[in-house]
């Protein structure tokens, strides 16, 4: 049976959202398969990476504040390489065939890029569960459940590849390309241009001999 940590960061807005989650993943993989994360500032890092790593499933629920925690320099927490909830992903990631799913909870949104630092980033490309509607949030829960099954059946989990490409990344993608596109126009019109100038010199030219043969 697959074994599930789970973990939040504090004081966001995931109250309501979290107890239905754990108790249902508890009735599917059982009490003893489940970890709801206890860690804190004050947090034995290297414990945490290791306790984690123990774990076949990762799951970040995020809230309404997710990206708003700062230090007391006011630094973002998740740049922070002391804090927990850095640490846990870290070690989530740096595990091959963990299953990382990000549970949003409140009208929360996917956080872009730029919000996290570089080696967390493919935490936003994984599965993501929006879970907005309290009323049918056990079926989205009991729908996560059956995906985290397959894991101990899959032997190696393949499912933990790039499985959502956010829609800001999407966008910047597409804006890549535009502006891609138009340089390779700009150079087309160049090249036109400069084409149509040679012939018209050419004609001009053999115009001129002709007229001065004459």
């Amino acid at each position: 049976m697959a074994k599930i940590y789970i973990t939040y960061r504090a004081n966001d807005t995931t109250q309501d959202e979290l107890p239905i989650i754990v108790e249902q993943l508890k009735q599917v993989f059982g009490r003893d398969n489940v970890t709801i994360s206890e860690a804190d500032a004050n947090a034995d890092i290297f414990a945490l990476y290791k306790l984690v790593q123990e774990h076949d499933a990762l799951l970040v629920l995020i809230g309404q504040r997710f990206t708003t925690f700062v230090d007391d320099y006011g630094r973002p927490l998740l740049d922070n390489v002391y804090d927990y909830l850095y640490n846990e992903m870290l070690a989530a990631l740096e595990k091959d065939e963990m299953w990382i799913s990000t549970l949003l909870t409140d009208d929360a949104k996917m956080p872009s890029l730029e919000y996290f630092p570089e080696n967390l980033r493919e935490i936003v490309r994984r599965d993501s569960v929006s879970l907005h509607n309290l009323s049918t949030v056990y079926k989205d829960i009991e729908a996560l459940g059956k995906r985290l099954s397959i894991i101990r059946k899959e032997g190696k989990n393949t499912l933990v590849k790039v499985v959502q490409i956010p829609v800001s990344e999407v966008k910047q993608e597409a804006n890549e390309f535009e502006e891609d596109l138009v340089k390779i126009l700009i150079v087309f019109m160049l090249i036109f241009g400069l084409c149509a100038s040679i012939a018209y010199l050419y004609d001009f030219c053999f115009r001129f001999v002709n007229v001065m043969t004459c």
